[in-house]
């Protein structure tokens, strides 16, 4: 049976940006905002009171948990690592919009909005066809891809921790996706059965694959009734049931950066 040997998980986004580009990153944040609501959005006080030096000091623990877990998985050499994280109207759009959906291709192309492309990624077709078809026979109606155009990982959830974290094309991935933006979104309870699912099915994988679980946080939703991270909520039973198998202790399965 497959095992699970690892669960981790990390923020996105800002979390990947040295301080010295947050100033610029602010800019163009406020501005897409703008362009997608028609005004700019409220400022924030605080942060006229940063300074250069202090966020360098905030930032660095971040960076040590994020080479953590770097170090982590490269020590491991797991099989497969599932990569699950919340797409922004990226790979998915409204006109095809599903609440969890896996990636069941060959390879991917790490690439931005605009066309640019980094790192090939091998993914584990196979295995995604078996947690694939698992989690339909167990009551999750995972939606599924066999590619996407020009083979392009957009999704800046999954792509971001694949590059910062250096993982190369050696490494087989298989990704998967939640909803975390859009009303309907899935239940907090939802993701947890999610999540409970996918511990299950991990040990039906062939023997020889040993697996990791990082899930890259999505953003808080700030909507009616929609107030916690989804993503967050699915990586509990991962984490539970990690430390349950006694594959690695909590020390192991840093829940933040």
């Amino acid at each position: 049976m497959g095992k699970l040997i690892a669960a981790m998980a990390s923020s996105h986004a800002y979390t990947f940006l040295e301080p010295k580009v947050w100033d610029d990153r602010r800019g163009q944040t406020r501005s897409h905002y703008k362009h997608r609501f028609g005004v700019e959005p409220p400022d924030q006080p605080q942060v006229a009171e940063e300074t250069l030096e202090a966020n360098e000091s905030r930032y660095g623990k971040i960076r040590d948990g994020l080479n953590f877990l770097r170090d982590k998985i490269n020590a491991l050499r797991p099989d497969v690592l599932l990569v699950i994280g919340d797409d922004q109207n990226e790979n998915f759009l409204e006109n095809n919009l599903p609440q969890f959906s896996i990636y069941v291709g060959k390879e991917l192309v790490a690439a931005f909005r605009d066309g640019r492309t980094g790192q090939r990624y091998r993914c584990d077709a196979d295995a995604a066809w078996t947690i694939l078809e698992q989690c339909v026979e167990s009551g999750i109606d995972l939606a599924y891809s066999t590619e996407f155009p020009k083979d392009h990982l957009i999704s800046h959830a999954h792509r971001e921790p694949l590059e910062y974290l250096q993982l190369n094309g050696n490494l087989a991935i298989v990704p998967i996706f939640i909803n975390a933006i859009h009303v309907p979104a899935p239940t907090p309870a939802r993701c947890y059965q999610f999540g409970e699912t996918l511990r299950k099915v991990i040990g039906s994988l062939p023997a020889e694959k040993r697996v990791i679980a990082p899930v890259i946080l999505g953003i808080i939703i700030k909507v009616p009734a929609l107030s916690v991270s989804f993503a967050r909520i699915s990586i509990e039973k991962f984490l539970h049931g990690c430390r349950m198998a006694g594959a690695v202790s909590s020390r192991d399965c840093p829940t933040r950066t």
